[in-house]
């Protein structure tokens, strides 16, 4: 009951409230994993990114490897400057998940250096792959146009940018 209603208090934005709720969870069950995930996101959105980060790091313990969890960690990680630690993350969730695009934009946002030849390669497979979402495309294209730029290849730059524009309103 009090996690559901958490839950609602998450959806309307009251987080403090929420924070609540999922406290008395963890009081009762402290290894409760849904109920550490949403302290984590509680934390995230009240700016305690460092209590965020704790959260999170909980929930691996508990479940170890969880793409979501990794996802979320990595993506906090990230925003505090701990750019080792996000990158060994958005590298595991690859491992786990050769076909995560967000995670090879997450290594993109950390350095370009970051999509090695290996990756660059697996990125264009997965573009010409009919199952891939359009969305997906888009961000791969993206992440292409991005790559153009670091070679001062303005003109592919524009293409592969051009190319993420009309998918991302497909």
């Amino acid at each position: 009951m009090y996690y559901e209603d958490g839950k609602k208090l998450i959806e309307k934005k009251y987080f403090n409230q929420a924070l609540k709720y999922f406290q008395t969870c963890l009081k009762n069950k402290p290894n409760d994993l849904r109920a550490n995930f949403q302290m984590g996101k509680i934390y995230y959105e009240l700016n305690d990114l460092n209590k965020s980060i704790l959260f999170f790091e909980k929930c691996n313990k508990i479940q170890p490897n969880t793409p979501n969890i990794l996802f979320n960690l990595a993506l906090i990680l990230q925003s505090t400057g701990k750019i080792k630690e996000a990158k060994e993350n958005y590298l595991k969730l690859i491992s786990i998940n050769s076909r995560d695009i967000k995670s090879y934009y997450g290594l993109l946002t950390l350095d370009t250096s970051n999509i090695t030849p290996e990756f660059n390669y697996k990125l264009q497979t997965l573009n010409n792959d009919e199952d891939v979402s359009i969305f997906e495309k888009s961000l791969i294209n993206f992440i292409f146009s991005k790559l153009e730029r670091k070679k001062n290849n303005v003109e592919d730059e524009i293409k592969y940018l051009e190319i993420s524009h009309k998918q991302s309103y497909e």
